[in-house]
């Protein structure tokens, strides 16, 4: 499928869902309960669950059901509701009243129609393109990934530097496996400014290793009234590292860190939001070119607090209430707390000449922070021939 058909397939998605009457306001209850009772019995409760929560939770429900989908290897399924929720996402950025409302930061967080954070919209348009890729389908592929690095400039009202590593790396992937040369250039060269010890893939190499590890970034409410928005890395999950055996154990290189992704802005990092506004963590260690390194003081340095000035404070001290109780007259402080809770959090990447691995299949295994194997989750995957010369070899969270 060509990169012009994308809007096509966006669109008859959409149809497909207003069919089937998945809005609740449409009174066609009998074929909708059909409609979901013919989906695949794992699926039934998030297609429950999107009816209910209706227009204001679509994208997030459709992005959750995708995740449940290829964790099932249920493809189609997954590719659908990406699509869904794509093209919802689309339509937020328009002029539309619920566009508006999305994006005003005067409108109580919590109510708004969800859109997603950008390291969210990134990642849908990531699993879009990796089943595209899956399919040998490399430029919508690469379009896909393009449009993730979009999304992830796009935040709060502002703009910032998109920095979103892994999709750079894909989008050069495709677009050499595509035959673009030249643009499979310019995408490893911004990658090289991000990543600056990973070695670009030689050209003989013809699959790709994608892993995934641990669980989503958190979004927290906290302050008074629980009106300023935190991140917080995912809990419960011992899954840090990966590597891939085909012969002999190599470390899959970590190319990205959501919880990173979800905490910066432009390679800023943000200490908290309050009613659309980012207030930035200052003196913040920049992010360097090794992963491993950053994401290690990322997570173990605490937030940083500023002194001042016991004068100062008491200047201040009538200022800010003034201003708090103007925001209490103007505003519905709440943040928004909802979160896509099936994404990784981490993602690792390796290729390989399948011709020199003398078998389809490959074992993963995954370490814990110190790099102390995991042997319980070890596992056998196989080799995905895409029908255009190449493989994928695609491994999601075990979460």
């Amino acid at each position: 499928m060509s990169s012009i058909a994308r809007p096509l397939r966006l669109a008859a998605s959409a149809l497909a869902l207003a069919a089937v009457a998945f809005s609740p306001a449409i009174p066609q209850e009998q074929s909708l309960e059909q409609y979901i009772a013919g989906k695949p019995a794992v699926l039934q409760p998030q297609f429950n669950e999107l009816v209910a929560g209706g227009q204001r939770d679509s994208v997030l429900n459709n992005m959750e059901l995708a995740s449940i989908a290829l964790k099932h290897g249920l493809f189609d399924e997954a590719a659908g509701a990406i699509d869904r929720a794509l093209l919802d996402i689309m339509q937020y950025y328009g002029l539309t009243e619920d566009a508006l409302k999305a994006r005003s930061v005067w409108f109580e967080e919590g109510s708004k129609t969800f859109k997603g954070e950008p390291y969210e919209r990134a990642m849908a348009n990531y699993y879009r393109g990796m089943l595209d890729l899956r399919l040998g389908d490399y430029d919508n592929a690469r379009a896909a990934f393009a449009n993730g690095s979009l999304q992830d400039a796009f935040a709060e009202e502002e703009q910032y530097r998109s920095d979103f590593a892994v999709l750079l790396f894909l989008a050069g992937w495709s677009a050499e496996k595509a035959g673009s040369g030249a643009l499979a250039n310019d995408r490893y060269a911004e990658l090289a400014q991000l990543r600056s010890d990973f070695q670009r893939p030689p050209p003989e190499h013809d699959t790709l290793v994608v892993i995934e590890t641990g669980k989503s970034p958190r979004k927290l409410a906290d302050g008074i009234g629980h009106a300023e928005l935190v991140y917080r890395r995912g809990k419960h999950f011992k899954d840090k590292y990966a590597s891939v055996d085909l012969g002999q154990p190599v470390e899959a290189y970590p190319m990205e860190d959501l919880f990173y992704q979800a905490s910066t802005r432009g390679g800023r990092h943000v200490d908290r939001i309050l009613e659309g506004k980012i207030n930035f963590r200052e003196g913040a260690v920049m992010r360097g070119s090794a992963l491993t390194e950053a994401a290690t003081v990322f997570e173990d340095v605490a937030f940083s607090t500023q002194e001042s000035a016991l004068g100062d404070v008491a200047a201040g001290l009538s200022v800010v209430g003034s201003l708090q109780l103007l925001m209490a007259q103007n505003a519905k402080p709440r943040a928004d707390t909802r979160y896509w809770s099936g994404l990784p959090d981490t993602i690792h990447v390796y290729t390989y000449d399948s011709k020199d691995a003398g078998s389809d299949l490959l074992q993963i295994s995954y370490l814990d922070k110190a790099k102390q194997p995991l042997p319980d989750m070890t596992q056998t995957v196989k080799r995905h021939d895409d029908g255009r010369g190449g493989g994928l070899v695609w491994v999601l969270s075990q979460h």
